[in-house]
């Protein structure tokens, strides 16, 4: 990916690595996760103890859907790294941590928009649109579907697509 977003505004390599990491699923996040750990020396990773196939899982609670984000491991900043080095790594674990606050506040306006269809009251969700969840959330639109891309979840038992209750 490399170019400009219009209006005379360039592609650079961080606004890339956080499309990528906006864009992608749970799965590849970690897969990702374990890459630039690996090259990245002031980058420490320590993995999920259990690696999930969704981004999140839905459940019905005794208080209602609960909504639980996949486990992404714990990034930190080695602060014996050179200085150049501890900086890079702090953009990348800020930008990790705006991605998992970014779907948590997704799944949260989805899972009360489509509350019947997760309670399984009703036999299918309603599309929200994805404008309305932008206006919502404050991203730009562009944002909300690099969110929804390629996102599973799992909802009592059973997994589907993100894409399938936003559109």
């Amino acid at each position: 990916m490399s170019g400009s977003l219009g209006d005379g505004l360039a592609l650079t390599p961080q606004l890339q690595l956080a499309i990528r990491m906006l864009s992608s699923a749970h799965v590849e996040m970690l897969r990702w996760l374990e890459e630039v750990s690996a090259s990245q020396p002031a980058l420490r990773w320590r993995p999920p103890a259990a690696p999930s196939e969704v981004d999140a899982v839905i459940e019905r609670g005794d208080d209602g859907l609960r909504c639980e984000l996949s486990d992404e491991g714990e990034l930190e900043v080695d602060e014996e790294a050179p200085e150049e080095a501890q900086r890079e790594a702090a953009w990348l674990v800020r930008a990790a941590e705006r991605r998992r606050e970014s779907i948590a506040r997704l799944l949260a306006l989805v899972i009360e928009a489509q509350g019947p269809f997760l309670r399984g009251e009703r036999p299918r969700p309603q599309r929200l649109a994805v404008a309305t969840l932008a206006d919502e959330l404050g991203f730009h639109a562009s944002t909300v579907r690099r969110l929804v891309e390629g996102k599973r979840l799992r909802v009592n038992g059973r997994e589907i697509d993100l894409a399938e209750l936003v559109g």
